[in-house]
């Protein structure tokens, strides 16, 4: 859980890496912010269910929580990759109108 939580976290550092954006490619760059946004927040929902995982789960509360953790966390990586298909999109559109 805490290596996945690793590599969700390197989309915002990557995507900063690359600079601003032209104009014309500013709807891909906001699509791709929300994708590593989603990104921050399943690593966040991972390092929590990291942190139950590595003890014993002495209750139904805490076993309630890890399951809330990794469904938090599946679910924000589920949406970030439909916000990076939204992106690829708007890439394929863009060099359609530019050829």
């Amino acid at each position: 859980m805490a290596k996945l939580a690793g590599q969700m976290r390197g989309c915002g550092r990557e995507l900063a890496r690359l600079g601003t954006p032209s104009d014309r490619l500013q709807p891909v760059h906001k699509l791709a912010k929300q994708a590593c946004a989603q990104n921050d927040k399943g690593a966040k929902c991972f390092t929590a269910a990291a942190g139950i995982i590595g003890h014993p789960i002495a209750s139904g509360a805490e076993e309630r929580r890890l399951d809330r953790s990794i469904n938090c966390g599946i679910t924000a990586g589920v949406k970030s990759t439909e916000y990076l298909g939204l992106a690829e999109t708007e890439v394929l559109e863009i060099r359609q109108t530019t050829g």
